[in-house]
């Protein structure tokens, strides 16, 4: 995946890299939460959807299950449905799928991307800092 976007340099405690900058505040909150993360992108360039790819599926599973965790007050449709709910009818439906990177150039891992409308931007983000609470 190619993301051409502005980035800067961000450390938390043993977390650190270059983030696109619209998502620093998040990228931030996931590392709090201990979440490792491998890339992230402001605006991926096949969806358009905020890019954020897990070293490994516990990373992913344990932010979709932050991000279930907030109060949704439209029980059609809400947030929880959407970012979990992959056969749902919902417009606006989160997007889940692996992709492969190295550590050392001669090894091969796979980690989970998650592909996040950038209408939830401000949603996701409120909830992540509430569980880092």
């Amino acid at each position: 995946m190619e993301c051409n976007h502005k980035r800067k340099h961000l450390k938390v405690g043993q977390y650190g890299g270059d983030v696109d900058l619209a998502n620093i505040d998040l990228m931030r909150e996931l590392w709090i939460a201990e979440l490792l993360t491998i890339d992230d992108c402001e605006s991926d360039p096949d969806s358009g959807m905020i890019s954020i790819a897990f070293a490994n599926s516990h990373g992913a599973e344990d932010f979709l299950s932050i991000v279930k965790l907030g109060e949704d007050k439209d029980a059609n449709c809400n947030l929880a449905e959407r970012a979990t709910s992959f056969e749902s009818e919902c417009d606006d439906i989160w997007k889940v799928n692996l992709v492969s990177f190295s550590l050392t150039g001669d090894d091969i891992r796979i980690g989970v991307r998650v592909l996040i409308p950038e209408s939830d931007y401000d949603e996701v983000l409120r909830r992540v800092k509430e569980y880092n609470k």
